[in-house]
């Protein structure tokens, strides 16, 4: 262990037990922490994919580049930097650069410049919603409860729940549609407490009516159907309980760099909603699923959900005198119509 160890500077990588890391942390068997006490470097994990992984970052982001035979000073903050390491699909981003804005009272706006393995941008907009600072709204075409053959852009919902006297702050889209066909939602959709479309067998995002926010799958939507206030569908978990539930490792949609919206939560109930843009080299190149469940991840987040993505990616802010910003870059070039979206209102 280091505090046992007397010699000069050294890098410990892998000090658990197998059972748990020896820093005193949440851990799962892809997570790992990099860390500095005077001048020792600890690189922790409890399984041989998350010492890789951080052994990996480690590298990439303090050592490289290097010559052979060159000498290497290196220098580690003492604040905590962690990570998710997978067999595939990561890209291993390396955030570059945070911009932060508090947009309400515990509402804050971010903007994540992140690098890959070939230094291409990737970037995620982020809104963080602490508990009891916002709520959560479900937008639908019109801000009706019809949905069939319906649907709307993020921003025509969010006008039309503020033409309705919800005081809108934020929006994203938010469920797979039938975008061919009648437009109606893949999976769960809950408006005021009002079910408008079942869950069939997708997962999905919901408050409840004292604003707790829950991820569940179909199985689940029993034990919460009367306690649901908003609810929309998904299509893949990524975080349960502080593990990597589903990253669709292999898979085409989970490995292809998309596009992407999700929501997830802290063990707190702070509430953590992403977009990330993709399909534009200069701009930003896309994320896979297991990137986006790293980025969840390392913003604290105990649970997280995948939400429609590609063209419907839409990230909107409401500003002063009624006015509306589109903060990311939607890869269609202009606003999709989508069906439903995940509004967040002042109280």
């Amino acid at each position: 262990m280091p505090e046992d160890y007397t010699g000069g500077p050294a890098i410990f990588i892998g000090c658990a037990d197998g059972s748990r890391g020896h820093l005193n942390l949440p851990f799962n068997s892809h997570a790992y922490y990099i860390t500095s006490s005077t001048d020792r470097i600890i690189i922790d994990a409890m399984s041989a994919v998350g010492k890789l992984g951080g052994a990996r970052r480690f590298v990439t982001q303090f050592v490289n580049p290097v010559a052979p035979g060159d000498t290497v000073e290196i220098t580690v903050s003492p604040e905590l930097i962690s990570g998710l390491s997978f067999t595939s699909d990561s890209n291993n981003l390396i955030l570059s650069s945070v911009t932060e804005t508090e947009v309400a009272t515990g509402i804050t706006y971010s903007e994540h410049l992140y690098s890959d393995e070939e230094s291409k941008p990737v970037r995620a907009y982020v809104l963080t919603v602490a508990p009891g600072c916002g709520i959560f709204y479900t937008g639908t075409p019109e801000d009706g409860e019809v949905l069939l053959n319906k649907g709307g852009t993020v921003l025509e919902e969010m006008k039309a729940a503020a033409q309705n006297g919800k005081k809108v702050i934020a929006g994203v889209n938010a469920d797979f549609f039938n975008i061919s066909g009648d437009y109606l939602p893949r999976g769960l959709c809950i408006k005021e407490g009002k079910l408008l479309h079942g869950t069939g067998s997708r997962p999905w995002f919901g408050v409840t009516h004292d604003g707790t926010p829950v991820i569940g799958g179909a199985a689940d939507y029993d034990k919460y159907a009367d306690n649901l206030v908003t609810a929309v569908g998904g299509s893949n978990i990524l975080l349960s309980g502080g593990g990597v539930s589903d990253v669709d490792l292999g898979a085409s949609f989970g490995s292809t760099r998309h596009p992407r919206t999700a929501v997830g939560y802290r063990p707190d109930g702070t509430v953590v909603i992403i977009v990330v843009d993709g399909r534009q080299p200069s701009i930003s190149n896309g994320a896979s699923l297991a990137d986006l469940a790293s980025i969840f991840w390392e913003l604290g987040c105990s649970d997280a959900v995948n939400l429609d993505g590609g063209g419907s990616s839409t990230f909107i802010l409401a500003g002063g005198q009624g006015g509306y910003t589109v903060r990311n870059s939607p890869s269609d070039g202009r606003l999709r119509k989508i069906q439903n979206s995940l509004l967040v209102l002042l109280p």
